[in-house]
């Protein structure tokens, strides 16, 4: 049995692709959190101090291997940018309407200042505050929005159309303000203690958009977030749709260029459509992480299943050295049990190396 190593240890020795005591998971929750913590969604989303607590229930419920701030939440930058919100008590808040209704309105938008515009403030306290309680031993993310998402939220969906339709060059402005946004925002947090950074983009994807639009617009997009923020903190993202793409090994092979921190990150659909191989020898091929993704509807079907896919991780990760699993939303209404059952599995099955590889 190898010696117990600190949470920040162990995702720091995946992250290398070196030998550690088990395979890390890791969970960015908020929404679930509230449930933990007796309070609402809306609360965990103005309160420092329940947030907080929120954490820690976290942390004491299920152990996973880091804290997040603040999970699921990527309307902070949309509301320093003037976005109206409205907060729920069992979810994140919607946005209720866009600021830059006409084209002309991007060059009246602030550029947010995160020590004083919205949210972003109350972000950048609580991550003090967990970095505070919990120290160096278990890693902190910060989430913020991709810059895809942002434009959306500022522009609405078919707005971006309309510019894209009407004008790429200067649609391809808007998605650079964003972008610029982001990344001052995301140095901010990382400032104030984060770890590594969530790039929480959930339309910049496939669908709702194809693959030559990806690369047209999305790709540069995150050449140029990821060029800022590399250095700074270590950066989680993922292409979803990933299979769509006529040539994804080739994709692939560009997300590791600017994104490698978490190496090769497979998630569905993609893992069926792919195969669990593709992205196996993808990751060892160019010697970095394999992370695999839990999706949200598992923790619905009970602990069972949970176990059961938790386990087919870690047989398809063997022997283990740089394999993560990575929960990137766990839903308000998830099972406890359920959730914790991901937990148990790793720490039965986890420990490393993993002798499974004759199951695969």
């Amino acid at each position: 049995m190898p010696k117990r190593l600190s949470p920040a240890k162990r995702v720091a020795n995946a992250l290398r692709v070196k030998r550690g005591d088990r395979v890390p998971i890791l969970a960015f929750i908020q929404d679930h959190a509230a449930r933990l913590a007796n309070c609402s969604v809306k609360d965990l989303c103005q309160d420092s101090d329940k947030l907080l607590e929120a954490q820690k229930a976290v942390m004491s419920n299920y152990g996973f291997d880091n804290l997040t701030c603040p999970a699921e939440e990527i309307t902070i930058e949309a509301e320093a940018l003037g976005c109206r919100l409205y907060f729920l008590d069992e979810s994140v808040p919607v946005i209720l309407d866009h600021p830059m209704r006409l084209p002309v309105d991007l060059y009246r938008l602030p550029v947010p200042d995160p020590e004083k515009d919205g949210r972003m403030p109350f972000v950048l306290e609580t991550v003090e505050k967990l970095k505070e309680e919990f120290g160096k031993d278990v890693p902190l993310v910060g989430v913020v929005a991709g810059p895809l998402s942002l434009a959306i939220a500022i522009r609405g969906i078919r707005g971006v159309f309309y510019d894209i339709h009407m004008s790429e060059e200067f649609a391809k402005n808007v998605l650079n303000f964003c972008a610029d946004v982001i990344a001052d925002y995301a140095d901010a947090v990382t400032a104030a203690g984060a770890d590594i950074i969530y790039l929480a983009d959930p339309w910049a994807s496939i669908p709702p958009f194809s693959p030559s639009f990806f690369e047209k617009f999305v790709c540069p997009l995150m050449e140029r977030v990821l060029d800022t923020l590399r250095g700074y903190a270590r950066v989680y993202w993922r292409i979803k749709g990933l299979s769509k793409f006529k040539e994804p090994s080739r994709i692939l092979d560009w997300f590791l260029e600017i994104c490698p921190d978490f190496g090769v990150v497979a998630g569905e659909p993609d893992l069926t459509a792919l195969g669990y191989e593709f992205f196996r020898e993808k990751a060892r091929e160019n010697r970095v992480p394999l992370t695999f993704v839990l999706p949200p509807g598992i923790f619905f079907r009970g602990a069972e299943a949970v176990k059961d896919k938790v386990y087919d991780y870690l047989v398809q990760g063997a022997p283990g050295e740089g394999l993560l699993i990575v929960a990137e939303k766990i839903p308000y209404e998830a099972p406890i049990e359920s959730v914790k059952a991901a937990v148990e599995v790793v720490e039965e099955y986890g420990i490393l190396p993993i002798h499974v590889a004759e199951e695969t």
